[in-house]
This record gives C-alpha cells, structure tokens and sequence, in this order.
C-alpha cells in the first residue's frame, strides 16, 4: 500500500538522488525540489490538499495549518 504522502516522499528521495548525480546545479530542479519539499512539509503539518500554502507569488508559504483547520 502505498498512501499519496508515501508517493511524494518517494518522489522526493528520488529527486534528491538525481541533485546528487548532478541535477541540482539547474535553478528550475532547486524549485520544483523546495516546491515538493513545502507540500509534504505541509501534508504532515496536516494541511489538507486543498489547503493554501501561499498567497503570492513571492509570499509566505505556510506549511502550518491555520489554528481554526481541523483535520
């Protein structure tokens, strides 16, 4: 069994395995890298998906659940 949380951490090892061979030096691989890093940062702060995590382009990002979201 594999849960969407499971399938992103996964991506995120792999991903952080092609940076090492050589992938981290292109600026796009570094933000879609700390993209996928604040989703699931978020996922288990337990925003749910369909939660904001940034306003703005630039802005915050918020990976804690606002205090009135419940789970």
């Amino acid at each position: 069994m594999t849960t969407i949380l499971d399938a992103l951490q996964n991506a995120q090892c792999n991903l952080e395995t092609l940076g090492r061979l050589g992938a981290k030096s292109h600026p796009i691989f570094l933000v879609a890298l700390d993209q996928l890093s604040n989703a699931i940062k978020a996922l288990e702060n337990g925003k749910a998906p369909n939660d904001v995590l940034q306003e703005r382009l630039f802005g915050d990002v918020e990976t804690e659940p606002m205090p009135d979201h419940k789970p």
